[in-house]
């Protein structure tokens, strides 16, 4: 494969091997995706539509897009949404002549590893009913028309609560871990939420992994609703790493 060069402004989408397939991928505002080679590397480029680039929804999907392509004919290292150089030649001299070295060995690291990201979310009615059949005194302070019962109850339900929360979290990421060869825990962002994170899995493991999901999902039935999404390329296991 032979890179094509220009001097227009650059958007990089992410770095692979230079025999990377692209196909007819397309990118940010319809444009082309090309390889910019550098040895045995290829960054995935696209000329940039305009000056303009903000983190609309079809712009953040498109980007995701050209990842997936790629990584599924090939080991990709993604950037981050919003990455431009000012040419080709600059992705070469600022990117991948000095990182070489960085670069090619973290694509060799993660060959044959996929992502895998689980998100686990309460029933609210579900699990609430647990925790006032799992705790007596909470059951009691329901009966109760007293104000001060009433305060105590939402402490004590909020109470219970972070601790199934925290015991059901750690009992996922634990299990899950066991088939992972990196886990990235992700802060919860919903009262409701009992753990968001992303799983390094070899790419023979997946349907192990989806099959302990699975199980999972089957064992918290009406008191926990499971997400699973992959495989993915290794956004959480790279970016921080070499994206600066």
């Amino acid at each position: 494969m032979s890179a094509t060069v220009t001097e227009a402004p650059a958007y990089v989408y992410g770095v692979s091997w230079a025999d990377v397939v692209l196909g007819d991928a397309q990118g940010i505002g319809e444009a082309s995706v090309r390889a910019v080679e550098h040895g045995e590397l290829a960054a995935l480029v696209s000329e940039l539509p305009s000056a303009d680039v903000r983190a609309r929804r079809r712009d953040l999907l498109r980007h995701a897009e050209v990842l997936q392509q790629a990584f599924e004919q090939s080991t990709v290292l993604p950037l981050g949404f919003g990455t431009v150089f000012e040419s080709d030649g600059d992705v070469v001299a600022d990117l991948l002549e000095p990182r070489y070295e960085e670069l090619v060995a973290l694509l060799q690291s993660l060959d044959g590893l996929v992502e895998l990201t689980v998100r686990a979310l309460y029933d609210e009615a579900g699990v609430l009913a647990m925790i006032v059949g799992d705790e007596p005194r909470i059951a009691a302070l329901r009966g109760s028309n007293n104000p001060a019962d009433q305060v105590a109850l939402g402490e004590a339900v909020s109470q219970a609560l972070a601790e199934r929360r925290a015991r059901d979290g750690d009992e996922i990421v634990a299990s899950l871990s066991s088939l992972a060869r990196e886990v990235a825990v992700e802060e919860r962002v919903a009262e409701f939420e009992v753990v968001r994170a992303a799983f390094l899995v070899g790419r023979s493991a997946v349907d192990e992994f989806d099959a302990k999901a699975e199980d999972l999902a089957r064992r918290h039935n009406g008191v926990i609703r499971f997400k699973l999404t992959g495989p993915l390329p290794p956004h959480h296991f790279v970016s921080e790493q070499w994206a600066s």
